[in-house]
């Protein structure tokens, strides 16, 4: 019951129906414009329109999430690479295993010289597994809210400069919709994979910054109750 009491708040936060909304927000559309001015090439689908599966509050928007973000793949580490001491790092089935929708340290670690090969990651960053054993579990995501040096090992994604609260964009990846959707455009069958395009494309609502923050807020305090 608490699971699919949990599914349904989630549900209710990305259909913009679990706070209301505030006329003094600025919309999402002006943190749409700035960062199309910002990028210096635009997304090949950005023309592409969105087909809306559902309504959402008139102050946000649909966006692909490539468009309003940058998307990196990660290089791959060998198990055997990791050490106990060095440089923080990420591989893809410890998303599974040893984390949870968000992290500030982590369990494994490699040599600076293994680490000056990898892509890095940062503060504020959200990480998607790209390979899983289920359609519903792939592309699980994570956001890293340490300050030290982290890098990423291969078949997981680093979503960075996104419009987004860190943990918002988690719950909402987490949420029946988006889940649903990554389900659809996965390929496999007893291990399922999700290219870094697919993942690009998704698409996914906008709110206002100032919402964004409330929304958290809300899913955590109906959490603890």
């Amino acid at each position: 019951a608490a699971k699919r009491l949990d599914k349904k708040i989630l549900d209710l936060a990305i259909r913009g129906r679990l706070v209301p909304q505030d006329p003094n927000d600025e919309p999402a559309s002006e943190l749409v414009k700035r960062i199309a001015a910002s990028h210096k090439s635009p997304c090949k689908n950005q023309s592409e329109p969105i087909d809306p599966p559902f309504e959402i509050p008139q102050s946000w928007e649909w966006v692909r999430l490539g468009e309003v973000s940058n998307i990196v793949r990660g290089t791959g580490i060998k198990r055997n690479e990791t050490t106990s001491t060095g440089v923080q790092c990420v591989r893809y089935g410890e998303i599974y295993t040893h984390y949870g929708e968000s992290f500030a340290q982590t369990f494994s670690f490699v040599p600076k010289a293994v680490a000056d090969k990898c892509h890095d990651a940062e503060y504020g960053d959200v990480l998607c597994t790209l390979t899983g054993e289920n359609e519903v579990e792939i592309a699980k995501a994570t956001a890293y809210t340490g300050k030290e040096r982290l890098v990423i090992g291969g078949d997981l994604a680093r979503i960075s400069n996104h419009p987004y609260d860190s943990m918002l964009l988690v719950y909402f990846m987490f949420s029946p919709f988006m889940i649903s959707q990554k389900a659809s455009v996965c390929t496999g069958g007893m291990i399922v994979h999700m290219g870094k395009s697919a993942l690009s494309n998704l698409y996914i609502p906008l709110p206002p910054l100032a919402e964004q923050k409330r929304i958290v807020a809300k899913i955590e305090e109906l959490r603890a109750v």
